[in-house]
């Protein structure tokens, strides 16, 4: 595993690990400011645009990382500035639109039907903001730099919004739920300006944009479409049991569920930093018909991934229960079988590597959202299936079957399609066994 590689993933966790530090303060800071009324009105609002943001942005950003190294390995420097005008085109449409909508809607009905329509309206140019800081951070990836994307969205816009509330409380301005989410907007802008200069730096000259007939155009906003398809789908996946055991069970199950699922991510956590490192690594290989290189990249990704989420595996395994109890609360430990499933279906993902980013950069995201949507399907059959039976374990073992059928699927797919193999088994031996 070469050192160039180590010192990313280092460098990555340091700044995931700073983010959420800076989240958690900031999540006491509003709580305690605004109080429960105020904090939950702010959080509704924010849920609310963050949806909006989420597909107004489509799936961009994963494009953008894909045709960003593309494009720059194969010298196109001319169709990336028309790829990239295009982007924002349509980023910025649709956040308009949707901006439009919720404006119209909520000075039409929300004063009476919304109590925060105020707060969702001090908060509507994050709908804007949000996707285009999306953009300049996939381009500063595409190129290569990934933990200089990472800082712009993790860490410096929490942490700026951090410094705003505690400013403003210091000087003895108000807070409120409004308040808040127009620093936040502020946050968002200043820090969209920093991560879009880096962004400009890092590109090659781009040239004139080059013109493109419009069927290149709707095929971009095509492949779009159906990396937010994956996104949704997989979200859908990793939540439906959450779903499932509230209609299925009490609130009490729920809340234990939730608290399992969310320590059971700890095992995913490395996969998804070495996943974001190697992706426009591959895009770039790809691009440059390097398969080992490719192959490579996803190995050594697998082989990180699948070393922490065995590490986890044996931490929850030995002391599980102790982290629930500390965590938590004593009466939450009824979750550990359940969360010990969702770790071990982690290590399973981890095992067979990067297959999601590997067919994405790649060109066969269809693929991709075929299988994640026939995942989806199975998990939400399997969960109606064991809850009455096995309860939370029951819940657990669903999701990991669809985790394990979408990762296993791709990988077998990568493996026709290229002879890549993505996973940690050693490559000789997987093809002498073919």
């Amino acid at each position: 595993m070469r050192r160039d590689f180590l010192k990313v993933v280092g460098q990555s966790t340091l700044v995931r690990l700073g983010s959420a530090g800076v989240a958690f303060a900031l999540s006491i800071l509003l709580a305690r400011s605004l109080g429960p009324q105020g904090f939950g009105t702010y959080s509704f609002a924010f849920s609310i645009l963050s949806l909006a943001v989420l597909i107004a942005q489509l799936g961009f950003p994963d494009l953008i990382v894909r045709e960003v190294a593309r494009l720059a390995t194969l010298g196109r420097t001319r169709l990336l500035g028309r790829f990239l005008r295009h982007a924002t085109v349509v980023i910025v449409g649709l956040s308009l639109a949707f901006i439009l909508v919720i404006a119209v809607m909520l000075t039409l009905f929300g004063r009476s039907e919304v109590s925060s329509w105020k707060v969702i309206l001090a908060g509507l140019p994050l709908a804007l903001l949000t996707p285009l800081l999306a953009q300049s951070a996939a381009v500063l990836r595409g190129t290569g730099k990934v933990v200089q994307s990472l800082l712009g969205q993790q860490l410096y816009r929490p942490a700026l919004f951090l410094a705003l509330v505690g400013g403003a409380l210091l000087v003895g301005v108000e807070l409120t739920a409004v308040t808040a989410m127009g620093l936040h907007a502020l946050a968002t802008l200043l820090v969209l300006i920093e991560v879009r200069l880096r962004a400009s730096r890092a590109l090659p000259p781009l040239g004139r944009p080059a013109r493109v007939p419009p069927a290149r155009l709707l095929a971009w906003t095509s492949t779009a479409v159906m990396f937010s398809g994956v996104a949704v789908v997989r979200l859908i996946n990793t939540k439906f049991d959450t779903v499932a055991i509230g209609m299925l069970m009490s609130d009490a199950n729920v809340g234990l569920y939730a608290a399992g699922a969310q320590l059971s991510q700890s095992a995913a956590a490395m996969l998804m930093i070495t996943a974001g490192i190697v992706t426009p690594a591959i895009a770039r290989a790809s691009a440059a018909g390097n398969d080992l290189e490719v192959e490579r990249q996803c190995r050594q990704s697998a082989l990180m991934s699948f070393s922490g989420a065995v590490l986890t595996l044996a931490l929850a395994a030995l002391a599980g229960r102790w982290v629930i109890a500390t965590a938590f609360g004593p009466e939450y430990v009824g979750v550990w079988p359940a969360l010990m499933v969702l770790v071990a279906g982690q290590a399973v993902n981890a095992f067979v590597g990067p297959v999601g980013v590997l067919l994405n950069m790649r060109g066969q995201e269809r693929s991709t959202l075929t299988v994640t949507l026939v995942a989806s399907l199975a998990n939400i059959g399997l969960n109606f299936a064991l809850i009455p039976h096995w309860g939370m374990v029951g819940a657990a073992s669903a999701t990991v079957a669809s985790m394990v059928l979408w990762n296993v699927a791709l990988w077998v797919r990568a493996w026709q399609l290229w002879g890549i193999n993505s996973s940690v088994l050693p490559w000789p031996w997987l093809r002498r066994a073919a």
